[in-house]
């Protein structure tokens, strides 16, 4: 055997053995909480020859650990993360072959290897040598169940078991085996609809059409009157042909913190996806249509690429999720279908009884938006927001009835004395803590006007009140380089809540005088990348980082995965300015002005990187068309009068191709190649493009509107 190349003499032994047994339980409790954990991040909690022997330990622990799990790692890998100790890995290698030919058993199942992992135990990929067939084999996590928790598995492993549907994993057999309780199921090759998902395009349809195939299955559950109780990404699997399949029905239902209701008053369930009468912890009030719910929140997480609601603590989850209504899905994705998004949010309602009654009318709507048809579900009213809004307040609503009765005489003097028609703004950043300027653009040109600012009180989050029209709206992270610039919308009084709406353009009413903004994702320095310093003019025009290159498929692609098919590297193109600028202030940006395409179109001899600029041939600006130009333009006069204003003509960069000249090639006069012209800012047939630029500072410099 080979020595450990190091000498005990030169440490103080004590101190040694002390480390070892620290780390070695660190990493040992890890394992035992079956969270296999990585030797890399232990090694480096020391160092020189203390080191040498912590590996040894650790390599020891690692072997046996993973032994028991079914999952070993070679020799030749170890020897390649771990080359400089070659040495001390050979005296392992009889230790490993001797791991590699153990075979676990249970009863009459081979145990062959750990597929999966979760609330209720490890799932084993094993053999059954009696029937001859691949089967998954699942054991509890804690084996020592009591008598009361080992009577709820077989008898909801038993109401399990009847199911027979092509999208519900089959369960072929139960039993205890040395005091172990097991479950033998169909085992499925493919992956969790969580894993999924992270490799695959998910357009509407494709996920109109997943969500369409779990709602058939959890109906046959239903019918026979199986509820899941914890339908989530990690409960669904793809087959390797695309078949949907829900697994571990009844098997959510234990005692764990993962877990589902199991009594009244007891909140157990994975939050992200609990219904709120789970939340509340009725269990007696669980019926299936708490699956239709959960799946409501998978069409959401499809369409928004995010869950609604999120909290640090279980205690804001259940606020959230009893008290507070989700952020429609296309607040986040601009171009999610209107009638989708309605069956999302009639599944997911607070109330039992706004939801679809079964899983099967839920499949029969999500069909009808497949084949392009009317659905039947419809949004509910204000009026009847309200109404359920007090129904789950009772106590509230009456608290505040009494209130309002008794101020109502003086809040109308008061209202009538001070109702200036503002609104209260409420701004929100991620990350918070951020400086708010905002300031007034001219609602002709759009142009900022940065003689009037407006700055809000303290850091994010924070409120403004400010009058209806459109904002440019610095963010400032201070004492760091973070900032961003973006547009919002504050709506005349009495204006219903927009549908399709782009962030610039989105508010969402949450008092008689209050609205929220969009959040402000502010980005990190990594937005710079691709992009190349033009300096300004240092008057109207400020340095700025363009983008060398158009938005491309796969720009959109990184912010929202799976939406579209289209090849990577094309353009993408937006439908509309708007949409434009919505995508470009996710990606950390926003759009040129027309003056600021202008000056870097002259400047562009300058910069060899641009050398490219504008080879699609159109660019969205952020600019509106001023009424000299839209009455001079030839795209507005084929609309009818009413319909040309700035609020559907916007102003794009228009290359001119001239046959004597190579379109990607500079030449002497840039200026002369390019032209800025008018275009409908919504569902134009005319594809354009849009390139990302960001301000150099976060200076408050902004162009002003120039003399005509």
């Amino acid at each position: 055997m080979n020595n450990f190349p190091y000498d005990p003499s030169d440490d103080d032994l004590i101190a040694v053995a002390i480390t070892v047994d620290r780390i070695c339980d660190s990493f040992e409790s890890s394992w035992k909480q079956g969270r296999p954990p990585e030797i890399e991040s232990y090694l480096n909690e020391t160092a020189g020859k203390t080191q040498s022997i912590i590996f040894a330990e650790l390599i020891r622990l690692d072997i046996h650990y993973r032994s028991l799990n079914g999952n070993l790692t070679s020799l030749d890998e170890y020897q390649s993360r771990f080359p400089q100790y070659s040495e001390i890995l050979q005296d392992f290698s009889s230790q490993l072959a001797d791991s590699h030919q153990q075979i676990r058993r249970i009863g009459r199942y081979r145990l062959e290897k750990i597929v999966g992992r979760g609330a209720f135990g490890v799932v084993w990929k094993a053999w059954d040598e009696e029937l001859q067939r691949v089967v998954a084999v699942k054991i509890p996590r804690n084996q020592s169940l009591s008598e009361v928790e080992r009577n709820r598995f077989f008898r909801e492993a038993r109401a399990a078991a009847r199911l027979s549907h092509p999208g519900i994993v089959s369960i072929y057999d139960f039993e205890e085996i040395d005091g172990s309780p097991i479950l033998v199921t169909e085992y499925i090759q493919g992956s969790t609809l969580r894993d999924w998902t992270r490799h695959h395009e998910v357009d509407f349809i494709k996920a109109a059409t997943i969500c369409r195939d779990l709602a058939s299955a959890l109906h046959a559950a239903h019918q026979e009157s199986v509820i899941h109780r914890d339908l989530k990404p990690n409960n669904v699997l793809i087959t390797e042909d695309g078949q949907v399949r829900i697994t571990d029905f009844g098997l959510a239902k234990r005692s764990d913190v993962e877990s589902t209701i199991a009594v009244d008053g007891a909140i157990i369930g994975t939050f992200s996806y609990m219904s709120p009468e789970q939340a509340d912890g009725k269990a007696s009030s669980v019926d299936g249509r708490c699956d239709i719910y959960a799946l409501g929140i998978i069409l959401y997480e499809f369409l928004a690429n995010r869950v609604p609601f999120k909290g640090s603590t279980s205690q804001q989850m259940i606020s959230q999720i009893l008290h507070t209504e989700p952020v429609p899905p296309h607040k986040w994705n601009a171009s999610v279908p209107r009638d989708l998004e309605t069956i999302c949010l009639i599944a997911m309602s607070k109330f039992v009884g706004d939801r679809y009654n079964t899983a099967s009318e839920l499949a029969a709507d999500l069909q009808r938006f497949i084949e392009d048809k009317p659905i039947t579900a419809r949004r509910l009213s204000p009026q009847e927001k309200l109404w359920r809004w007090v129904k789950r307040n009772r106590l509230l609503s009456a608290a505040c009835t009494t209130i309002c009765l008794l101020l109502l005489s003086g809040m109308t003097a008061m209202l009538v004395m001070h109702d200036d028609g503002k609104w209260q703004v409420n701004v929100h950043t991620d990350p918070p803590d951020a400086r708010i300027l905002v300031y007034p653009r001219d609602p002709i040109t759009g142009v900022p006007d940065t003689n009037i600012k407006y700055e809000a009180e303290g850091t994010t989050p924070n409120t403004l009140r400010l009058a209806p029209g459109e904002y440019y709206v610095v963010a400032i992270l201070e004492g760091t380089p973070r900032f961003h610039h973006v547009f919002r919308k504050v709506p005349p009084r009495g204006a219903e809540i927009p549908i399709g709406s782009t962030k610039n353009r989105f508010w969402q009413n949450t008092g008689p005088d209050t609205i929220d903004w969009p959040e402000i994702i502010i980005p990190s320095q990594t937005v710079l990348d691709d992009m190349v310093l033009v300096k300004g003019n240092q008057i109207t025009i400020p340095d700025l980082y363009v983008s060398t290159r158009v938005f491309t498929n796969r720009d959109f692609l990184k912010i929202r995965p799976g939406m579209i098919q289209s090849p990577p590297d094309e353009p993408y193109y937006p439908k509309g300015q708007d949409v434009a600028i919505h995508f470009a202030e996710e990606a950390g940006a926003r759009l040129m002005t027309a003056n600021e395409y202008e000056y870097v179109i002259a400047s562009l001899p300058l910069y060899p990187e641009l050398q490219n600029f504008l080879h699609t041939g159109k660019e969205w600006t952020s600019s509106l068309a001023t009424p000299e130009q839209i009455e001079n333009s030839s795209t507005a006069l084929e609309l009818n009068p009413e319909f040309r204003t700035s609020d559907l003509i916007g102003l794009a960069v228009f290359r001119d191709d001239h046959p004597n000249q190579g379109s990607d090639k500079l030449n002497k006069n840039q200026s002369d190649s390019y032209k800025v012209k008018t275009a409908i800012r919504y569902g134009g047939s005319a594809k354009i493009g849009f390139r990302l630029v960001r301000p150099a500072s976060l200076t408050t410099q902004i162009e002003q509107p120039t003399e005509k």
